[in-house]
């Protein structure tokens, strides 16, 4: 098996819980990214009936023992490098989705994730739920790729 180099794309540690948001470059490799749309495309073919919503697009779920979701939980590669993105050593599954956003779609507006802000938790200042979102094509601030604002 190919060794990945899996650029942390950050200064140091910290800046997931400054900014709320670590960027992971080489996460996934080629073979990964073509796995991946192999399973999308599957779904299509099969008549699995996507959620589908006019600005999101279609998202058909995962489940835990899905191919791509088996590529990136179950590489110790892949897992410590999250792991340490995180700065967390439990990590675990809850859902995914794999997003089919079609070109000059409209935008998603800004939104947060987190369903539970009654729970004292919610107060912490670690992250309690982290996404993991991994692009299959090229993104850029043009084609509207995820956007943040640091220290939400």
């Amino acid at each position: 098996m190919r060794r990945r180099r899996v650029d942390l794309m950050w200064p140091g540690d910290g800046q997931l819980l400054s900014d709320g948001f670590v960027i992971l470059r080489g996460l996934l490799d080629d073979s990964a990214v073509a796995t991946a749309r192999r399973w999308i495309e599957s779904q299509a073919e099969v008549g699995a009936a996507p959620r589908v919503s006019p600005r999101l697009g279609s998202m058909y779920p995962y489940a835990a023992d899905d191919e791509p979701v088996e590529l990136l939980m179950r590489s110790p590669e892949t897992v410590s490098a999250i792991q340490r993105a995180c700065d967390a050593t439990d990590l675990r599954w809850i859902s995914g989705y794999a997003i089919v956003k079609p070109a000059g779609a409209g935008a998603l507006w800004w939104h947060q994730d987190w369903w539970c802000w009654s729970h004292p938790k919610s107060l912490d200042p670690e992250p309690l739920q982290v996404a993991l979102l991994c692009y299959l094509d090229d993104t850029s601030f043009d084609n509207g790729a995820l956007r943040v604002l640091p220290g939400s």
